[in-house]
């Protein structure tokens, strides 16, 4: 089974619950807390208003699609 953390369509971050962590073998790569998809995305929305740039906030978002397309469109 490749691993759910790697797929950008399926990767949930955080919000992955202690139980979905189990059962896809991914206890231990993630940080402990588990944060829902909206508390996510207002920590990246609130990152975001941090950057100076067009192309800084570009970059930024950029990262986020390509490791979690969940959470990009969210923020999107």
């Amino acid at each position: 089974m490749t691993n759910i953390l790697n797929d950008a369509f399926k990767n949930k971050g955080t919000a992955f619950t202690q139980a979905e962590r189990q059962q896809y073998h991914i206890v231990g790569q993630l940080p402990p807390v588990v944060q829902t998809i909206a508390q996510q995305a207002a920590q990246v929305y609130a990152q975001y208003q941090t950057k100076t740039s067009d192309i800084e906030k570009r970059k930024f978002l950029m990262q986020i699609f390509d490791t979690n397309r969940v959470l990009f469109y969210k923020v999107f």
